[in-house]
């Protein structure tokens, strides 16, 4: 019990990256809590114990949009540009604590203007004050990634476009796609994606997740994506892997969260060790730590208890991943000798 402890101190302190990580769903259950009885709702009178089964998971969720519907109760709770100035400040405090020092987070300005009825801009404006504040207190880094929902349309694709060019200079870096897949086909993003890679934003697509490989294959050939959230079912096509090498493109793998959605049905099955040795860059991550109830940290212990992971190889894993990072190569260069 000791020894277990102090690995896990020890793990904490460890210097880490977190290039996949989701604001809305970082937030601390407590502050959704108190968020509700601040500007009312549903939750208004809600305890604690009564709100965190549908904030967070409870181990009965079966499918990746079970997981997500966890969301339709935490955003109804954030109304104003203040909720989400604290939000984005505790979200990178708590990864800083964590031990994070680069963290990307990425967001959905068009899922928080509905929630809001908050200008996008003004929603970004309020990430942003809130980011700097936290990066003022401590020595982190963060740069912003703007999720296009996948079933919004191309419509919402071409503005979140224009709305993250009209704010690189606040650390806009780039696009993402993401979201429920049933509906939408990742084709119709294929105009929207164009531009934004003729434009110099970073790319990063949900795919080989619930969907199958091939849908990584589209994000890579068809969508120009140098990074690939989730993607581990890349494994079951040859081809795929051989894809991913040719082109250096790394996958934000995210263990807790695969294992919570079913798309990996157990740790022992779980792909990241396969992809490493066919020769892929993988990246370690949270994905939604508030709703899997777990941190970056939980992450390196859960991989080095089950997939015999160690130091050095998270030191590796970092240095891809900060290679990988949508952030400029100065930026790269400072931080690379933190994981040496």
């Amino acid at each position: 019990m000791v020894n277990a402890l102090a690995a896990h101190i020890e793990v904490h302190r460890w210097p880490k990256v977190d290039l996949h990580c989701h604001l809305e769903g970082a937030i601390r259950p407590t502050t959704v809590l108190d968020l509700y009885r601040k500007n009312g709702g549903v939750y208004k009178n809600a305890t604690l114990e009564e709100l965190l089964p549908l904030i967070q998971v409870t181990g009965n969720e079966r499918s990746l949009f079970d997981f997500l519907a966890k969301f339709k109760t935490i955003l109804p709770a954030i109304k104003t540009q203040l909720d989400i100035m604290r939000i984005a400040q505790e979200v990178t405090m708590d990864a800083y604590n964590d031990g994070v020092r680069y963290l990307e987070l990425r967001y959905s300005p068009h899922l928080l203007r509905n929630s809001t009825g908050l200008d996008v801009q003004d929603v970004v404006d309020a990430v942003t004050i809130g980011v700097r504040l936290a990066m003022q207190q401590v020595e982190i880094h963060v740069e912003q990634i703007f999720i296009v929902p996948q079933f919004a349309g191309p419509q919402v694709g071409e503005e979140m476009l224009q709305l993250a060019l009209d704010n690189r200079a606040h650390g806009v870096q780039a696009l993402d796609l993401a979201g429920d897949i049933r509906h939408i086909g990742m084709e119709a993003y294929t105009a929207v994606f164009h531009q934004a890679y003729e434009a110099g934003l970073g790319i990063t697509v949900h795919a080989g997740e619930a969907a199958p490989a091939e849908s990584v294959r589209m994000a890579v050939e068809d969508l120009h994506a140098t990074r690939i959230g989730h993607g581990i079912r890349s494994i079951e096509d040859e081809n795929v892997i051989s894809l991913l090498r040719e082109r250096d493109v790394l996958l934000e793998v995210c263990v807790t969260s695969n294992l919570q959605t079913r798309v990996a049905s157990s740790i022992e099955t779980h792909p990241i060790r396969k992809l490493i040795e066919a020769g892929v860059r993988v990246s370690v991550n949270t994905d939604d730590p508030g709703i899997s109830n777990i941190t970056l940290s939980d992450e390196y212990n859960l991989l080095m208890q089950e997939k015999d992971f160690d130091f050095s190889l998270f030191n590796a894993l970092n240095r891809d991943a900060l290679n990988a990072a949508f952030t400029n190569d100065e930026r790269k260069a400072a931080l690379q000798p933190v994981f040496v």
